[in-house]
C-alpha cells in the first residue's frame, strides 16, 4: 500500500490579501503528485498549527472525493462530491486506485472573524466569513 502525507492549504475561498503568508492551492497545477505501482493508498491529512489557529470553527471532518475522470484540459471531474468524510482528528483515507491518473480532493470548512463588510470596516461588529482549506493529490498508477 502506498502512503502520502497531505498538508492542507488555503484555497481560493479566502482572498490572498486577507491571509498573504499562507501557502495556497489555486488549481490542480499546484497539486501534490506521486507515482506508485500499488493498488491502494493511505493518505494522512494534516493541518499545520498556524493554519488551525485562523479559525475556531473548523468542521470535525474533511470531505473527500476520488476520481479518474478528467475534462479536456486535464482537470478532474468529481460527479458525486463529496464521496465521503474522514475524521478531522486522525484524518486518514484509505482508498483503492485504478491504473492511470487518480485525483483525490480534500476540503475542510471553518469560519473566520472579519471586521469589514463589502470592503468597508464595520466598527464594533463581528462578521463571520467562510474559511476553507483544500488538499489536491494526483496519483499516477503505473
Amino acid at each position: 500500500m502506498a502512503t502520502h502525507e497531505m498538508h492542507m492549504r488555503i484555497d481560493r475561498s479566502v482572498p490572498k490579501k486577507r491571509l498573504p503568508g499562507f501557502p495556497r492551492f489555486i488549481s490542480w497545477d499546484d497539486a501534490d503528485t506521486m507515482t506508485t505501482g500499488e493498488g491502494q493508498i493511505a493518505v494522512q491529512v494534516t493541518m499545520e498549527e498556524d493554519l488551525i489557529s485562523i479559525s475556531p470553527r473548523w468542521e470535525d471532518t474533511y470531505d473527500y472525493g476520488v476520481s479518474t475522470e478528467a475534462d479536456d484540459e486535464g482537470n478532474p471531474i468529481f460527479s458525486d462530491y463529496p464521496q465521503g468524510q474522514i475524521s478531522g482528528d486522525n484524518g486518514v483515507l484509505v482508498c483503492d486506485l485504478e491504473p492511470g491518473k487518480n485525483f483525490i480532493l480534500f476540503e475542510r470548512t471553518g469560519g473566520m472573524v472579519r471586521d469589514y463588510r463589502n470592503g468597508a470596516v464595520v466598527p464594533a461588529s463581528i462578521v463571520w466569513s467562510k474559511a476553507k482549506v483544500s488538499g489536491y493529490l494526483i496519483v499516477e498508477v503505473a
